[in-house]
């Protein structure tokens, strides 16, 4: 592990995003494109993240991955569903705890497909509330709580309209 801190060491990281620069989080959030270092690095992260697989279903609760974006799901039926989900989520921090690497909480949300039978607001990764919310994005299909395509269509036709403009921009100059 040593041979991997001593390449990160005495350099400069910084991620670009439209045209602001930020520094990564931590060592594992920067893959440097290029290098023979960064297949390593990602068989190391999915190492970490199998481990986190496995924490999270003693639980009773299904786990999607996709690259470092996770996805737990479980049915609701009763309260005791709703307390099982939560010591799934609380095993997630104690993975985060072991492993030290970040989560991050902002981005974490509920979508909560069907009819409530039971109140989904107290649940928590630390003392941070998740956000309960009717629509959600899971490898850019909009998904929405009543499981209609309508929200899925209009961010298609959306981003559709938005990629035909910025070509048509390309085609027409306008002199004045």
């Amino acid at each position: 592990m040593s041979w991997l801190l001593n390449f990160f060491s005495d350099r400069t990281r910084q991620t670009k995003i439209n045209s602001s620069l930020s520094e990564p989080e931590n060592l594992l959030s920067v893959v440097i494109q290029g290098s023979g270092i960064g297949p390593v690095m990602f068989v190391m992260f999915v190492m970490f993240i199998n481990d986190l697989v496995d924490a999270l279903k003693q639980f009773g609760v299904c786990v999607k991955l996709f690259a470092d974006d996770i996805r737990v799901y479980i049915r609701v039926l009763n309260n005791c569903d709703v307390q099982q989900l939560q010591r799934a989520l609380d095993a997630l921090a104690n993975w985060e705890d072991l492993w030290q690497l970040s989560i991050s909480v902002s981005k974490c949300s509920v979508v909560n497909i069907g009819k409530s039978i039971v109140p989904l607001s107290s649940l928590h990764i630390r003392n941070n509330v998740l956000h309960i919310t009717k629509i959600g994005i899971d490898l850019d299909i909009t998904v929405t709580d009543d499981l209609k395509p309508r929200a899925h269509i209009n961010s298609a036709v959306t981003k559709a309209h938005q990629r035909a403009n910025a070509i048509l921009c390309c085609f027409f100059i306008y002199k004045y």
